[in-house]
């Protein structure tokens, strides 16, 4: 969902993690990613999609050589 935010003393704070990086996470909200591991779930996010990404091309260049040796 990529927001965050907390009530305080009458106040409230919302932050809006959109866009942003792991590392940026967790550089400038540090309390909150170590609250919530929210930079560390990004980076599994981004493995497990960049294994399936690989496959995918891996698996289209398979068959583009199979249809050329055709």
């Amino acid at each position: 969902m990529n927001y965050a935010g907390a009530y305080g003393g009458g106040n409230d704070e919302e932050i809006n993690l959109d866009g942003m990086s792991a590392d940026d996470i967790e550089q400038h909200y540090p309390e909150i990613d170590e609250a919530f591991g929210i930079s560390e779930s990004i980076r599994e996010y981004e493995a497990e999609n960049e294994e399936e990404l690989t496959a995918w091309i891996k698996d289209g260049a398979d068959q583009k050589a199979k249809l050329i040796a055709e």
